[in-house]
């Protein structure tokens, strides 16, 4: 015999009773069908479709509709307590959503709290405060809004950051971020001392003096913070450091989004490791919004799109924070990084990537490019052109919309490298697109599956 809970819980009366606040006249089954319309089954189908459009670009037709309870009396007992108890767990997720329970949030974690960390949370604090979208290339991305970011893990090895919180840690120096003005950073997350390795060498422990404290097992706060994302924001240079982070990651089962030029994503054996172990994988070398090497890009394009031939390009890079004076003694990777960006642009012409380090610059890095080109008639074309910006916000704006990216994948069990993704956000991908084309194949396995409200979109024929 069941139980009175258990009846209770099948019991269609008790369903209606309970999803329309005593309303009788509404359906049993018809209730069921709605609910079932609105439920993670439902969703789970939504995203089935999508990995099929991942794959084959193939959208079939997929919808449900209320069944009314005169049609349904045919049935076998055995379907109708089945629709009860569907009814059921669709009604108390629709409760857990209502009342907050239901985690939404993306459980982020961070390697290397300096500046660019610093500029990301003061940004996810500005559109979360304020409600603005501006600035924002997607306000909703996979379902997820910047709101729904949250901090949840962080490591550093300075000795002014690791026990404070995020909201002190950010503004110790050496960081030196410009700051904006009426935001406040309340994460509370305490920042815990992460492994040294190579990520902080002698010419940058002049300025960061490291922390007295162990080291923490890694692997092990990513899985008691339960963390969605790692981002890796340590120095430029930091081999190692990277490699551990993303082992570490991987064995969390949490997503990697490597923000520096360290090569990570690009390695065959490190995507097959993600990959068997279900986990996204996003790198190399975060693209800036607005930076030098997307700049620099669209001009290359531009003369190529007009029939000019390029003969000469020059870009240099000058700043005042501790990203370049990094690179007066680790520049390798980062040159790498922007070269190979350039190199299907450029061809057979002379180029030169430079870094400059002038104190004098503060936190403003300072750009300039130059480039030679003939058109018709051997004609020759200059152009010259300034950028003057703050790299962090500037390149946190590219970060933000990974971090949903990975998390949605995550949602979606899709391990491995997502090319879309990296050859959109990232200097170094593992496969080369065209900006329009990355950003076509963005929109279409990201975007457009979802609506604004963060639901996926039913299939259209």
């Amino acid at each position: 015999m069941r139980s009175a809970q258990c009846k209770g819980a099948c019991d269609p009366d008790r369903v209606g009773t309970l999803a329309y606040g005593g309303r009788k006249d509404v359906e049993p089954v018809q209730f069921g069908a709605r609910c079932f319309q609105g439920s993670v089954l439902a969703q789970e189908i939504s995203l089935l479709r999508l990995r099929i459009v991942r794959r084959r670009r193939w959208s079939p037709s997929i919808s449900f509709s209320p069944v009314p309870i005169s049609s349904c009396r045919s049935l076998f007992a055995g379907a109708q307590r089945l629709l009860c108890a569907l009814a059921t767990l669709a009604f108390l997720e629709i409760k857990l959503m209502n009342s907050g329970s239901l985690d939404h949030h993306i459980r982020l974690a961070i390697a290397g709290v300096g500046n660019c960390a610093g500029s990301l949370l003061e940004g996810i604090a500005y559109h979360r405060e304020r409600n603005q979208t501006q600035g924002l290339l997607f306000p909703v991305l996979a379902g997820y809004s910047v709101a729904d970011i949250e901090v949840v893990a962080a490591f550093d090895v300075a000795r002014d950051k690791v026990g404070r919180s995020l909201g002190e840690a950010i503004h110790q120096p050496p960081n030196n971020f410009v700051r904006n003005s009426g935001v406040t950073v309340r994460e509370s997350t305490v920042v815990m001392r992460g492994p040294t390795l190579d990520g902080n060498p002698a010419h940058l422990a002049r300025l960061v003096p490291e922390s007295p404290r162990r080291p923490v097992d890694v692997e092990a706060r990513l899985r008691d913070s339960h963390a969605h994302v790692l981002v890796n924001l340590l120095p430029t240079g930091s081999l190692e450091a990277s490699a551990f982070y993303a082992q570490a990651a991987m064995a969390a089962g949490c997503a990697f989004v490597n923000c520096i030029p360290t090569v990570l994503a690009q390695r065959p054996e490190i995507q097959e490791m993600f990959s068997r172990k279900g986990v996204p994988l996003l790198g190399d070398d975060i693209k800036s919004q607005l930076g030098t090497t997307i700049l620099h890009r669209t001009l290359l394009q531009m003369l190529r799109l007009r029939g000019a031939r390029p003969i000469r390009s020059s870009q240099i890079n000058v700043g005042g924070n501790t990203d370049f004076a990094n690179f007066v003694y680790r520049a390798e990777t980062k040159l790498a990084s922007k070269h190979k960006s350039m190199a299907t642009l450029i061809e057979d012409a002379e180029s030169h990537v430079g870094h400059h380090y002038d104190l004098t610059r503060g936190p403003y890095k300072h750009a300039f490019i130059d480039i030679e080109a003939v058109v018709f008639g051997g004609s020759p074309v200059n152009l010259s052109v300034r950028l003057e910006s703050d790299d962090k916000p500037n390149s946190a704006g590219s970060v933000v919309d990974l971090i949903r990216i990975a998390k949605a994948a995550l949602d979606r069990r899709l391990g491995g490298v997502l090319h879309e993704a990296c050859a959109f956000y990232m200097k170094s991908p593992p496969v080369e697109m065209a900006e329009f084309e990355a950003l076509r194949r963005l929109e279409d396995i990201w975007v457009k599956p979802w609506s604004y409200d963060g639901m996926p979109r039913t299939a259209s024929k």
